[in-house]
């Protein structure tokens, strides 16, 4: 505070000097903020309304309190922050009420052409403001602007339902329906689509209505009222609307009406009567006044330059001196026009270019038939791929092996058993191509050799040819998965060749379409040019006529200004050339070094083409059997059938019949050395049977004698031998089955397959539909511009003559600049309309050859993917 007393303060007098000197301080309490509203001081009271309570109610107390309080009337109160806004919500919602209602009428009496059928549509909508209040009222919650915008939905909701029985009812009526008839059965036909939507509003709705959180507040708002007066509003409005519909219906056509009716008309009629005629009054008064100041002005101009020195002149030379300006009028020379050249085209180098030609060059150089010739190659691998399941493998296996094993047997024979063994096997196997079978044969060849005592051939040479064959009796019999890539692979081969065929079409279409767009280019040039040229006579001959004193100076300007404008045409004529042009380049060159990028393409084939003739049936007939997408579609659908088989066959039981037969050969070196438990053995049998002679038994038989087949002894080859001589055989026949418990995986497989062909079938129908559309339309585009060509070349024909005339009367003073230059646009514009629909003729054409499928035909091409 000391402080605040020492601060110095500017003045005028005295210089710099101290607060102190010229204020008194002392301490008392104030507020600590002044708030201000446009230069007054206001107080500010905030609150936050309770849940559950009414900020309207809470305003309404308010503004209670301050009246009842009888303040001053310098202190005034008023609203603001959100109170102020709900006050102007409720005013501009209620407006906003009111305009939806006007322009809802405005809109559907344009549509239903009709002042009663709005009305009929429109009184639904004050049935659904006490169904949504009710809801609002019953749920707990209030009137607030989100509500509020819940009840504009609403009303749109309500409309539409309205909307669709009202339609569909005329449109009964309009087929000759009687009108009870037609409103009962326009109430049936609509009763599911006002069902559906109906239904899916309060399903979109509910989750609003059930939210809770931050924000939950304003969702249940506008979704209880939605939900709720949508409900509600249902059942009266589907039998509120037909009731209003047959009443309205009954006072449109009672006489009280046709009177109120003819009354308005003839009020509107004079009063639209009255204002055109003043409009066109007026507005010819305006013109007047323009072109007498335009006089005046121009008039002034030429007599502030033919003024002489001498103000005192009479006025007859004044006459002659502005008669002399009149005459030596001349206008500033035109600027030079810029240069006509096109960019990247050399000048002078030129190329002639059939429709033919082209056509030919784009099939060949266009980058997406490249792709599709190159899909036909890779479906053509594919389909080899697939029957590679059927080729047969060989496999074989060579190895050397040597076992040593510790003796842990007084049989072995030997302290350690050691053994090797040079082991070879070859396998062949494969698929059946019919029947699901498939096959092996595997042949094991080994050379052994042991130390073992015990073994008479050593080494030895065992061999083994075994042959197992094994055929499907259930799932996989008719049906497997390497015939199902078969089948799949030659279909996508003949879809990747529709679909090839589908895009030369498309490439001839668009190149036809660019060729005849570069004609019209071209020849549009050239009518500009012409008219151009043609400006250009008459302004020169307008210049003449002004020296000769026949035409106004400002004639002159109007030939310069009609000269300007044709030149602008011309430069927008080039532009097209060029843009046209390089679109045709673009399909037709091989890539952006190609010489044809510096030409000028030079069309040669006529405009004038013959049209065909083709009947609606058919064309129909010749698209079906020609489109390709069709054709696809027919292959979708074959490649589905195909899944179907074979997810079917998948739900069987696994049930196989196996077989196996086997040969054995074997042979080998007989081992020189005794067998020492043979020879142990005859000592111990001698031994027992002395014994037994002693005491009266009888001897030990002599084990009968082993006989090793003499074919057993030689080498490998003899072991070939006999396994050739099918000595030792064996076979097994069996059944193998596996049954699932509950085959799930191939199920779902066979139900996806069913409802993709479900769906293809529908795609065919939508397909076949949309073909027809575009038949029809193709047919209909090709009557009617060749019914514009016809009507251009008489609006042609009769511009020439027109503007010739024109001409002819303005040299006999008859007719005016004006005129002449309103003939010459018109004879340009007509000129332009005749090109543009032989132009539109040639593409209704070409567009007729796609839509029937036979472009390919009707220009001569085959198509080859190689």
């Amino acid at each position: 505070a000391d402080r605040l007393k020492r601060l110095m303060v500017a003045s005028t007098k005295a210089g710099w000097v101290t607060l102190d000197n010229l204020v008194h301080v002392e301490e008392s309490t104030g507020p600590s903020a002044i708030d201000r509203l446009n230069r007054q001081r206001q107080v500010t009271l905030t609150a936050n309304v309770k849940p559950g309570g009414s900020q309207a109610a809470i305003i309404q107390q308010m503004n209670q309190f301050a009246k009842d309080e009888h303040m001053d009337t310098a202190y005034t109160t008023g609203l603001a922050g959100r109170s102020k806004e709900l006050g102007r919500t409720g005013y501009y919602f209620l407006l906003a009420i009111i305009l939806s209602f006007v322009f809802m009428y405005m809109v559907l009496a344009a549509q239903f052409e009709s002042f009663i059928h709005p009305i009929t549509i429109l009184l639904t909508l004050p049935l659904a403001i006490p169904f949504g209040i009710v809801s609002l009222l019953v749920t707990g919650q209030t009137v607030n602007i989100f509500s509020g915008l819940g009840l504009l939905l609403l009303f749109g909701v309500v409309k539409k339902n309205a909307i669709l029985q009202i339609d569909h009812t005329n449109g009964l009526r309009k087929q000759g329906m009687a009108r009870l008839d037609a409103i009962i059965q326009a109430n049936r036909d609509r009763l599911r689509p006002i069902l559906m939507t109906t239904i899916a509003l309060v399903a979109g709705m509910t989750p609003l209505t059930l939210s809770s959180g931050p924000g939950a507040g304003t969702n249940r708002s506008i979704g209880v009222l939605v939900v709720g007066g949508q409900s509600l509003c249902l059942l009266l409005t589907l039998l509120a609307v037909p009731v209003f519909y047959s009443l309205f219906d009954d006072l449109g056509r009672s006489r009280v009406w046709s009177r109120i009716v003819a009354l308005f008309s003839a009020i509107f009629g004079r009063a639209r009567r009255r204002v055109a005629t003043a409009a066109a009054s007026l507005l010819g008064s305006l013109f007047k006044i323009l072109i007498i100041t335009a006089c005046l002005i121009f008039a002034g101009a030429h007599n502030i330059r033919a003024q002489a020195p001498n103000d005192s002149q009479t006025p007859a030379v004044s006459a002659r001196q502005t008669l002399k300006v009149a005459v030596d009028y001349k206008t500033d020379p035109p600027s030079p026009m810029p240069s006509l050249a096109r960019v990247g085209v050399q000048t002078g180098d030129q190329q002639s270019l059939s429709l033919r030609d082209a056509i030919a060059l784009a099939l060949k150089n266009n980058k997406d038939i490249e792709v599709a010739r190159d899909n036909v190659k890779i479906a053509e691998f594919d389909l080899l791929t697939s029957r590679g399941s059927y080729d047969p493998r060989f496999s074989a296996q060579n190895y050397f092996e040597r076992i040593l094993t510790p003796a842990t047997s007084f049989l072995s024979g030997a302290s350690k058993l050691e053994q090797d063994d040079m082991t070879a096997t070859a396998r062949f196997e494969g698929l059946a191509p019919k029947g699901g079978g498939n096959y092996r044969v595997d042949f094991s060849s080994v050379r052994l050799n042991s130390n073992s005592a015990f073994n008479v051939l050593n080494p030895s040479y065992p061999t083994a040819l075994t042959f197992t064959y094994t055929q499907p009796l259930m799932r996989g019999r008719r049906f497997d998965l390497p015939r199902r890539q078969i089948e799949v692979a030659k279909k996508n081969l003949s879809l990747t060749d529709a679909q090839f065929r589908q895009r030369a079409i498309e490439v001839i279409t668009n190149v036809q379409r660019s060729y005849w767009d570069l004609v019209f280019a071209l020849r549009n040039l050239q009518i500009q040019r012409d008219s151009l040229a043609d400006a250009r006579d008459q302004l020169a001959h307008n210049r003449r006529m002004v020296a000769e004193g026949a035409l106004a100076p400002i004639d002159v300007v109007a030939a310069e200004t009609q000269v300007a404008n044709f030149e602008q045409a011309e430069f927008s004529a080039l532009e097209d050339v060029t843009r046209t042009e390089n679109n045709l380049k673009n399909m037709i060159a091989e890539n952006r070094q190609s010489k044809i990028w510096s030409v000028s393409i030079i069309p040669t084939d006529q405009v004038d083409l013959t049209l065909p003739l083709l009947s609606l049936p058919d064309a129909m007939t010749a698209a079906m059997q020609n489109r390709q997408e069709l054709k696809q579609s027919d292959l979708a659908r074959e490649i589905n059938q195909l899944d179907q088989k074979l997810y079917s066959d998948q739900t069987k039981p696994q049930i196989d019949l196996v077989g196996t037969y086997g040969v054995i050969g074997n042979a080998g070196t007989q081992v020189t050395t005794a067998n020492p438990l043979t020879a142990s053995n005859d000592a111990l049998r001698a031994r027992v049977n002395q014994l037994s002679t002693l005491s009266g038994l009888q001897p030990l038989p002599a084990p009968p004698a082993t006989t090793i087949l003499p074919d057993l002894f030689g080498g490998y080859f003899q072991s070939l031998s006999n396994l050739a001589s099918n000595q030792f055989n064996n076979f097994r026949v069996g059944v193998s089955i596996s049954l699932p418990l509950h085959n799930r995986t191939a199920e779902g497989q066979l139900g996806h397959s069913l409802v993709e062909g479900q769906r293809i079938a529908t795609q065919r129908a939508q397909l076949e539909q949309l073909i027809q559309v575009e038949v029809r339309n193709a047919l209909q585009s090709l009557s009617t511009t060749e019914a514009r060509l016809r009507s251009a070349a008489v609006a042609r024909s009769t511009a020439e003559q027109q503007y010739e005339s024109e001409k002819r009367k303005l040299d006999a003073g008859q007719s005016t600049v004006f005129l002449v230059l309103e003939r010459q646009t018109a004879l340009a514009v007509a000129r332009g309309n005749e090109l543009r629909a032989q132009t539109d003729l040639n593409k209704a054409i070409a567009e007729l050859q796609r839509a029937t499928g036979n472009s390919l035909t009707a220009n001569n091409v085959t198509v080859s993917a190689q």
